[in-house]
């Protein structure tokens, strides 16, 4: 379906409300296929917006009259539209399970990634090798279609050798610089299983 009349644009978000309150409160009113909740590249702060997909512009249209301007959150009245569909609003993130790979070796590649980790279950895409970062070794981003087989990767991989080399595996955290909250979460959890059951993933 068309990202352009499934997306909802929700603002004037109090920075304490987190990403699974918002889960919490969308998901009683339709069910909820993504949601992206920016952060200050900086400061790693919510930006007081957030993104919110479900499956069709009935359900958009439902969660409009029933939320909008009708929720309160931290004494703010959330707003909430269909999102533009000739923006970036529209843009949104299948809700992977990305582990974050660190200590890599030089001589590891993304297909030797993808050969270690694939043995544990499907890939969502190829895994994306970065340089050196601050600690002076190269990082990797593994992202799987489940949680399930993502947990079952990081319980065997922590701590392993690879090339010589022992790496870290952990979630991903969100923004810019991985200081944000990492993947893993319970709203993540259900909005993985949710897309899979969907064929969305």
């Amino acid at each position: 379906m068309d990202n352009s009349t499934t997306n909802l644009y929700v603002g004037n978000i109090d920075p304490r409300v987190t990403r699974e309150q918002l889960y919490e409160l969308f998901v009683q009113a339709c069910p909820v296929v993504s949601l992206r909740y920016p952060r200050d590249k900086v400061l790693q702060t919510p930006q007081g917006y957030a993104f919110v997909g479900v499956p069709s512009v009935q359900d958009a249209d439902y969660a409009v009259q029933l939320l909008h301007n009708c929720v309160t959150l931290h004494g703010r009245p959330l707003k909430i539209r269909r999102a533009r569909p000739d923006s970036a609003e529209a843009a949104d993130t299948a809700p992977v399970a990305r582990l974050y790979v660190g200590g890599l070796a030089a001589t590891v590649d993304a297909q030797q990634l993808a050969r270690v980790f694939g043995k544990f279950g499907a890939l969502y895409r190829p895994p994306t090798v970065h340089p050196a970062g601050e600690a002076g070794r190269r990082y990797a981003l593994v992202e799987f279609r489940s949680y399930g087989d993502a947990d079952a990767a990081l319980d065997a991989l922590a701590g392993a050798t690879l090339a010589g080399g022992r790496v870290s595996v952990a979630y991903a955290r969100r923004g810019a610089g991985g200081r944000g909250p990492p993947f893993g979460s319970q709203a993540d959890r259900h909005l993985n299983a949710e897309a899979r059951r969907n064929g969305r993933l």
